[in-house]
């Protein structure tokens, strides 16, 4: 929360932005097994993304290096429930009410259309993987091309779709990804 309070209180701006990345399983919370020192959702419930799949769903922290912030020390990341009272704090306390313009989830499973429904209280627009994604991320030159526009934000969210197709239709040889805008009204 303190990044968020600096960022909210030291800056003006016509409109509100928050990009989370790391790694994601989206609504799925995963849950930390010391005996193979893995965090893991269960057999088989996401052996089809290449960057998860490593036996029976299992992912290493030395695997990944995108999703919903997870740390190997202390065993921690930002769960649904915490996800929910941290927004809940940012609407209330930093934004005074007002939702932000744009959640963008930089994360596997972020754009799932169970996250947008938790977060449809405190934001407008959700951008998001709706299943896995390269570990590449945002193509973050053509998101800050498309700011440097002053685009509104359902234009903005327009544009971060076509900015990471064009990147994926590059990048992804398998040619499956799903990356997303949904307006949360």
């Amino acid at each position: 929360m303190c990044a968020a309070t600096w960022a909210f209180a030291n800056n003006s701006a016509d409109h509100t932005m928050l990009i989370l990345w790391n790694h994601g399983w989206g609504i799925l919370d995963p849950r930390w097994n010391s005996e193979t020192n893995k965090w893991e959702v269960g057999s088989g419930v996401l052996s089809g993304c290449p960057i998860k799949r490593s036996g029976s769903a299992q992912v290493g922290l030395s695997k990944t290096r995108r999703g919903f912030i997870f740390g190997e020390n202390p065993r921690t990341y930002l769960n649904n429930e915490d996800l929910i009272d941290g927004l809940a704090f940012i609407n209330e306390k930093l934004l005074k009410g007002k939702s932000l313009d744009v959640l963008a989830f930089d994360t596997c499973m972020g754009g799932m259309l169970e996250v947008g429904y938790q977060v449809a209280p405190y934001a407008k627009y959700l951008v998001g993987n709706q299943s896995c994604s390269l570990r590449d991320g945002f193509d973050y030159r053509g998101v800050l091309s498309a700011l440097n526009q002053g685009p509104e934000p359902r234009d903005l969210v327009i544009t971060m779709v076509h900015v990471f197709d064009n990147y994926y239709s590059k990048h992804d040889t398998s040619g499956v990804y799903t990356h997303t805008a949904l307006d949360l009204s």
